[in-house]
């Protein structure tokens, strides 16, 4: 039977791109531990004061939005209980990996439950037993339903679709594990360039200092125009009585050191 032939190429197929990439049925997160780490005790430490924490913010959400932008991650992740950490496929699909070899016979078990778990309409069609050289007729039969149908997703065929499906979950492990790898990398030349922009920030040009009182509070406030939009770009309050510390941050105006004196 055609079905036989078909289904001996899938699972040939499939058993080499998991034993190729095992990596990608372990659990692991997105937390980038080695930046964190960087951020607040090795690199840049003059930057500590000037709200570096806000920076590691906007790079891992600038980071993951890409991700979920590019890649199905919130479709494939299963967390494990309550934490941060994931699977990208199937746990049990992941457990049954671990034992898979090259002269395993759990890649048709493994192959049963991806079709399953890409298409759950194939459930009263996939074999019960595990072992396909186990399958009678009618579980051929039932497997070349499963083959000829394409499933309710519509594909030219479940084979084919699985492969891919578990292809990008591949790439999306890849990516991750990449990413977590060259992180410091990654983190020092967006760090270095927005560093750079700020200092290359001319501040002199086209800005305006207020002065408010409120009943406790002496505020200053620093906008900048730009393309005739006033922006308010940062605030500094201080209270009334702490005469000394506004005389002292008004000195910083007048000798021109407003960056300075905002802490920008």
């Amino acid at each position: 039977m055609e079905i036989k032939k078909e289904w001996e190429k899938f699972t040939n197929e499939l058993k080499k791109m998991i034993l190729e990439n095992t990596g990608a049925f372990e659990s692991m997160d997105l937390k980038l531990h080695d930046v964190s780490f960087a951020a607040y005790e090795t690199h840049y430490p003059s930057y500590f004061e000037r709200s570096l924490d806000s920076y590691f913010d906007e790079f891992c959400k600038m980071n993951f939005d890409f991700l979920t932008e590019e890649s199905n991650l919130l479709e494939y992740v299963e967390y494990i209980g309550r934490t941060s950490k994931f699977y990208l496929f199937d746990r049990d699909i992941c457990k049954f990996v671990q034992k898979l070899d090259p002269e395993s016979k759990l890649i048709d078990r493994i192959a049963c439950d991806m079709i399953y778990n890409y298409d759950q309409w194939t459930a009263n069609y996939l074999p019960l037993k595990n072992d396909s050289r186990n399958w009678n007729e009618e579980d051929w039969k039932n497997m070349e339903i499963i083959y000829t149908n394409g499933g309710h997703n519509g594909d030219g065929d479940v084979f084919s679709a699985v492969i891919t499906d578990t292809w990008d979950r591949i790439v999306t492990y890849k990516y991750i594990e990449n990413f977590k790898k060259n992180q410091i990398t990654y983190w020092n030349e967006y760090i270095d360039e927005t560093i750079a922009g700020n200092e290359a920030w001319d501040i002199k040009a086209n800005i305006c200092v207020t002065l408010d009182y409120t009943e406790n509070k002496t505020i200053f406030r620093l906008y900048m125009d730009i393309n005739d939009e006033i922006l308010q770009i940062s605030e500094r309050k201080f209270n009334k009585e702490n005469y000394e510390d506004i005389n002292n941050f008004k000195k910083l105006l007048n000798d021109d050191k407003i960056k300075e004196a905002f802490n920008l």
